[in-house]
């Protein structure tokens, strides 16, 4: 069975005065086996699926995109574009 693996993240903070951006994302943006990369050994979903996946062998994890930041004020317009964008390059 395939699995497809995205993740997306946002602390958005109320009081923040800055909004969250799709310029701010972009840097943060992972796709295809970079996910992976990134994710192993730290303690994030992503490498909880990937030690979870070692146990079942007929679950095979396609790693699909990841975006994130840490904090930012609240932007839906842009968020929006974000998640249109990646699912462009999908």
């Amino acid at each position: 069975m395939k699995i497809a693996v995205a993740s997306f993240s946002n602390e958005t903070c109320t009081f923040c005065p800055d909004p969250t951006k799709i310029e701010h994302l972009e840097p943060n943006v992972l796709r295809g086996e970079e996910v992976f990369e990134k994710a192993r050994g730290i303690p994030v979903y992503i490498n909880g699926y990937l030690e979870a996946a070692k146990v079942d062998s007929d679950v095979e994890l396609v790693p699909i995109i990841s975006a994130g930041r840490t904090k930012g004020g609240l932007e839906v317009g842009s968020i929006r574009k974000l998640l249109t964008s990646m699912r462009m390059k999908l």
